[in-house]
Formats: structure tokens, sequence, C-alpha cells
């Protein structure tokens, strides 16, 4: 699955923690500056040797002083290979998904309540009425339940 069908679908999930996100970005981020930094020794290296006279690295070359002092270049090395696979790994990590719940009938029932006095719903009882002192009591009724000042009824 590529980096951005996981994107997609971790977004569908929900909105992923922080934490994450900021790994994500730094994985990114690193693979980059690491990638950088890499090539960026071998042209260095390539270049040094190639316009070396005598065909070999010079010792004021960075590679050279890196070999010089190798147990602190070798430290730094793995603690920086650490890190970046602790943010891989935190980076690969799916927030859960919150499993939502369908209403239950308990809860249908006041819903439906609900729906039957909506105005749309009184229009459509009042439009099935036939006298018109029935419509006038209706509206009437239906007033009160809406909080607003009943007219009088001629």
């Amino acid at each position: 699955m590529s980096e951005q069908q996981k994107d997609v679908a971790s977004s569908q999930q929900g909105v992923l923690p922080w934490w994450i996100r900021v790994c994500r970005w730094l994985w990114k981020i690193m693979a980059f500056l690491g990638a950088s930094v890499i090539l960026a020794l071998i042209v260095n290296v390539a270049s040094a040797w190639l316009t070396s006279p005598q065909g070999k690295l010079p010792a004021d070359a960075p590679l050279s002083v890196l070999m010089t002092h190798w147990p602190i270049s070798l430290l730094v090395g793995c603690c920086l290979l650490l890190l970046a696979a602790l943010v891989w790994a935190i980076s690969r990590w799916n927030a859960p998904v919150r499993e939502t719940q369908l209403p239950t009938v308990q809860d249908r029932e006041p819903m439906h309540n609900h729906q039957l006095l909506k105005p749309e719903s009184v229009a459509h009882q009042l439009a099935k009425t036939q006298s018109n002192r029935q419509k006038q009591i209706a509206l009437a009724a239906c007033r009160r339940e809406a909080g607003t000042p009943i007219p009088a009824i001629e």
C-alpha cells in the first residue's frame, strides 16, 4: 500500500493523534536529509580521492576525520539510526477506529416522536383536516406547543 493510500485510509478512519502526524512528517524529512547527507559524503569522498595527487584520501578530508574518531562516529551514527527506526515505527501506527453505534429502538422512539411535531408534519396534518374550525383548533395546538401566542378563534 502506498503512502498516499495509507494517508487516505487513515483520514477516513478519523483524525490521527498529533504525535503520529508529527512522526509521519519527521520521517519524510529524515528520509530526505539522510539521503542528502549520504549522497554528499559519497560525492565528497569521490571528489577528494580523484583530485588528490597521491591517489588516496588526504588527512584533512571529512571521511578521514570520521575514521580517525571512529568510536564517536559509530555512537552518533547508531543513535541516529535508532531515532530513525523509532520515528519510522511510530509513523506506521494507525489510530484506533472509534466504532459508532446505531441508535437502539429506545433511542429511535423519541426521535420519531420529535419528527411528528415538526412544522412540516403539522402542515401535512392541517391539509388533511376538512373543516375550517378543525384547522384553527389544530393550528392553535401547534402554536401552544411551539410557544407562540395563540390568536382568538372566531
